[in-house]
């Protein structure tokens, strides 16, 4: 069993977007309460139906971002900051 730790923010969000999903609720209407726009909770509407909770969390990029800097010249830039 996978473990995660969830936010008030988001377990509020998951509340109301199970309502959305028993079909208590309109979507339109909870869109507002969640302080989203429409297309936003249309997307975590389809996130939560699709992974459930995890669906709610945030998640890492899948890959490190263009212009971070390697080990390797980071090793580069210490070991030049040394000699001066």
């Amino acid at each position: 069993m996978k473990t995660c730790q969830i936010s008030g923010v988001e377990l509020g969000r998951l509340k109301i977007l199970s309502d959305v999903l028993n079909g208590k609720l309109p979507l339109k209407e909870d869109s507002h309460a969640l302080h989203l726009s429409y297309r936003q909770a249309i997307r975590l509407k389809r996130r939560v139906r699709e992974q459930g909770i995890e669906g709610l969390l945030k998640k890492a990029p899948p890959k490190p971002p263009n212009l971070k800097i390697t080990q390797e010249l980071k090793q580069v830039i210490l070991s030049l900051r040394k000699e001066v």
